[in-house]
């Protein structure tokens, strides 16, 4: 959960793909980063392209992003790019939803259009511009999972309304009082229960 939260995409080689999801659409950028270039620029452009393309077509679908896609490869060979249109219609036509591609535009930047379905996972990790109760919870098992082997047990505040919603399955004991999401306090059952009564 928290990975797909990201903007980068972090490939093999130290090279990333930047993910911006706007309104209107998601503009992908592939960057080197810190991959080490050889000696054929072209060459290793191409390389790192394919990379991303595929990197890029499982976040789409793992992020569930539809409409308007544009991706700003490098700057690679024309056999590069002619590659990248044929293994990008390969691609789009193993995806579950429907995917056009369009191909390169004038200005070097490729398209493609992705099926709408549902909220992406960006949308569903906000509401009204704050955190959504995926975003809280997602954040909030992190941190009993790392918690869990060490203590017996957690107090957690959260608005009433989202106890009833909230997991129990950790290898703890956690208590729900209300409050700000958050962890309060951790230690053994009983220190955890005399804080919860103080409170």
């Amino acid at each position: 959960m928290e990975k797909l939260g990201q903007r980068v995409v972090w490939l093999d080689g130290g090279s990333y793909v930047l993910i911006e999801q706007v309104e209107t659409m998601t503009v992908i950028d592939v960057n080197s980063g810190k991959n080490v270039a050889v000696k054929d620029k072209g060459r290793a452009a191409d390389t790192i392209n394919e990379a991303a393309l595929y990197a890029t077509m499982e976040q789409l679908r793992l992020r569930n992003i539809g409409g308007m896609v544009v991706i700003d490869f490098l700057r690679g060979s024309k056999d590069g790019q002619a590659r990248l249109l044929k293994k990008m219609k390969e691609l789009g036509a193993r995806d579950p939803r429907r995917v056009e591609v369009y191909g390169f535009t004038r200005m070097g930047l490729f398209e493609l259009s992705r099926e709408r379905t549902g909220r992406s996972m960006q949308d569903r990790m906000t509401y009204n511009g704050n955190p959504s109760k995926l975003a809280v919870f997602s954040r909030l098992e992190r941190s009993l999972m790392e918690l869990a082997p060490q203590v017996e047990g957690v107090v957690v505040t959260l608005p009433s309304k989202w106890h009833d919603a909230f997991s129990d399955g950790f290898d703890c004991t956690v208590l729900l009082i209300e409050g700000e999401p958050d962890v309060a306090f951790y230690g053994t059952l009983e220190e955890c229960q005399n804080f919860v009564s103080r409170h």
